[in-house]
């Protein structure tokens, strides 16, 4: 009895592990997309100290998860509606955006990935908090994005300004 007991455990142990193994090779599609959006947030944050070709890199670099024909409808820090169409547009403003100087730290919270009923389509909703690092008080935004899976992995398609929650004073 000792001995199964033994025997069932060390198979336990190494069906877990497999497991756990089978899961970091193969994550699943709403992984991927979470990792996305963890490299997307890592992307949108730059120093104000960034010199102009590494502005002008980071900006590729942030414009690389979005897809050719991106559509962006979003509010901007000073309330006003943005609209950007087109991953070439975002880079220009990016560019723009870090030129202007003092840094940005970007964060997504409340991560949520509804994958879609096609294979390779699935919607977030997220609470994106964006600090300028010259700025006290946070500018916090909820959107949606929509986001497809391509050859190269999943990229932004689609992102919608829920609603916008105004600076803490």
């Amino acid at each position: 009895m000792k001995r199964l007991l033994i025997i069932l455990g060390i198979v336990g142990v190494l069906g877990y592990g497999a497991a756990r193994i089978w899961v970091i090779l193969f994550p699943g599609d709403e992984a991927e997309i979470r990792e996305m959006l963890n490299e997307l947030s890592t992307a949108a944050s730059f120093r104000g100290s960034d010199k102009p070709l590494s502005q002008m890199a980071n900006a590729a670099e942030l414009a690389g998860f979005f897809t050719e024909d991106v559509e962006i409808h979003a509010k901007g820090p000073g309330g006003e509606l943005r609209r950007v169409k087109g991953r070439s547009n975002l880079q220009q403003i990016a560019v723009s955006a870090q030129s202007m100087g003092g840094g940005l730290s970007v964060s997504f919270k409340d991560v949520l990935v509804q994958l879609g009923d096609e294979a390779g389509a699935a919607s977030c909703r997220l609470t994106m908090i964006a600090n300028g690092l010259s700025e006290p008080t946070p500018w916090v935004q909820i959107l949606e994005l929509e986001v497809v899976d391509l050859d190269r992995g999943w990229k932004v398609a689609r992102v919608e300004a829920v609603e916008a929650v105004e600076r803490i004073q």
